[in-house]
């Protein structure tokens, strides 16, 4: 997972990120406005062969039926914050 990818249409840019939790910006395209936040829980996909080829472990992000459990939207900063806050709490950074 890096620190900008796009995905459903959408462009996301990483605000801040503490373990394995992460808080990224959701806009339109690149560098225009901001539509969202959105906080993960970044998963860690172990190394696996698909059609022949080795795929090496890797980060991901959620899946969209991930949403309200491991990922979760807000319109504001400072709410994306506190549900990162709130993760952290209760040890999810790791």
């Amino acid at each position: 997972l890096g620190t900008s990818f796009s995905k459903n249409g959408f462009w996301y840019e990483q605000v801040v990120r503490q373990g394995n939790v992460a808080v990224f910006k959701q806009r339109l395209r690149p560098g225009v406005g901001e539509l969202a936040y959105e906080v993960f829980i970044v998963k860690t996909l172990p190394a696996s062969k698909m059609f022949g080829k080795d795929i090496p472990a890797h980060e991901a992000g959620p899946s969209n039926e991930s949403f309200g459990f491991t990922a979760w939207t807000y319109p504001e900063l400072s709410r994306a914050k506190t549900k990162m806050a709130e993760l952290l709490d209760k040890g999810v950074s790791s």
